[in-house]
């Protein structure tokens, strides 16, 4: 069984199949969304930091005082890809994908942790990619492509943070 945290959260998941990150957000956004308190907890980042990137327009403001499903997944995936890229890039990233309402962001991070879990069985971003993308309805020719690439994109990062977080555990162990 392969446990570990959905990128850039703190929850546990079980990375067996498809729709592993709906399966887990779905109980946890039942209510109206998340306060910034919540979201704190989940993602073990500062109030001050998400604060800071609503207000330099990474993340929506909240409605209500309450973070949407859609919002939590943009956090999430700043917070895991902001060790690879600076914040404007990333910013740049998801907007390749989210353009012309591709996919928004709950969509995103759902393909990203599903390639995530595809991706074990095969260590090349594309096939991953691709597959994640099975059911994914194409509003023009060219869509899918466009969000692959976005995804392909995510998933070398996320691979390289691991292998880093790996080398850093070597490191540590030669002192």
């Amino acid at each position: 069984m392969d446990i570990r945290c959905l990128p850039g959260t703190t929850i546990e998941a079980v990375f067996d199949g498809p729709d592993a990150a709906g399966r887990i957000l779905g109980p946890i956004f039942l209510t109206e969304g998340l306060v910034l308190s919540q979201v704190v907890s989940l993602t073990g980042l500062s109030a001050h930091v998400l604060q800071n990137w609503v207000k330099r327009g990474f993340v929506e403001h909240p409605v209500g005082k309450k973070y949407s499903r859609a919002q939590f997944c943009r956090i999430a995936m700043f917070n895991f890809l902001k060790d690879s890229l600076q914040l404007d890039c990333v910013a740049r990233l998801l907007a390749h994908a989210e353009w012309d309402n591709l996919m928004d962001s709950y969509g995103l991070y759902c393909a990203f942790v599903d390639a995530i879990a595809i991706g074990k069985g095969s260590r090349d971003p594309e096939i991953a990619a691709q597959a994640a993308l099975a059911n994914y309805q194409e509003p023009y020719p060219g869509a899918r492509q466009r969000v692959a690439t976005v995804l392909k994109v995510m998933l070398i990062l996320y691979a390289a943070t691991r292998l880093r977080k790996q080398a850093d555990v070597l490191l540590g162990e030669i002192g």
